[in-house]
C-alpha cells in the first residue's frame, strides 16, 4: 500500500502496484478523518471518465502560476461524458455524500448547500425505484 493525498486534507491509501483493487483506510489517523472506501466502479474500464484527465472534473482550475490546468470547456466535456455513463447515478450519489468539490455524475457538488444535496439524493432514490419497477 502507498499513501495518496486525498481531498480537503484527508488521507487515503491506494494499491502498491500489485494490481489489486484500491483499498482506502477508513477512520482517523493523526487526528484527520480519512476518505470513505472507494466505490465499486472505481476500477471499471466502462466508466466514461476512465483514462480521461482528472482535472476536467474540477474545472476551471489554475496552477500556482495562474496558468489554466483545465477550462470551462473541459468541465462541459466532463458533464457530457457523465450523462452518457452507466454509473451516473452511483457516481452522483457518491459525490453528493462524500466529496466537497468537483463534478460527480454530471452534477457540480462544489459548495452545494446541504439542503440541495439532500434533495438530489432523494431524486436519485426515486430514479432507482423507477428503474427497478
Amino acid at each position: 500500500m502507498r499513501y495518496i493525498s486525498g481531498v480537503n486534507g484527508t488521507r487515503q491509501f491506494g494499491p502498491s502496484g500489485d494490481g489489486s483493487k484500491a483499498e482506502v483506510a477508513f477512520g482517523k489517523a493523526d487526528g484527520k478523518f480519512l476518505s470513505p472506501p472507494l466505490p465499486y466502479w472505481t476500477d471499471d474500464r466502462r466508466r466514461k471518465c476512465y483514462g480521461k484527465p482528472t482535472d476536467w472534473w474540477y474545472a476551471p482550475e489554475k496552477d500556482e502560476s495562474g496558468q489554466d490546468i483545465s477550462t470551462p470547456a473541459d468541465a462541459a466535456e466532463a458533464e457530457r461524458l457523465c450523462n452518457l455513463c452507466r454509473f451516473t447515478l452511483d457516481c452522483r450519489e457518491y459525490g453528493l455524500r462524500n466529496e466537497p468539490f468537483g463534478i460527480w455524475g454530471g452534477v457540480k457538488v462544489t459548495s452545494m448547500r446541504v439542503a440541495k444535496r439532500a434533495d438530489l439524493l432523494a431524486e436519485i432514490a426515486r430514479e432507482r425505484r423507477r428503474r427497478i419497477a
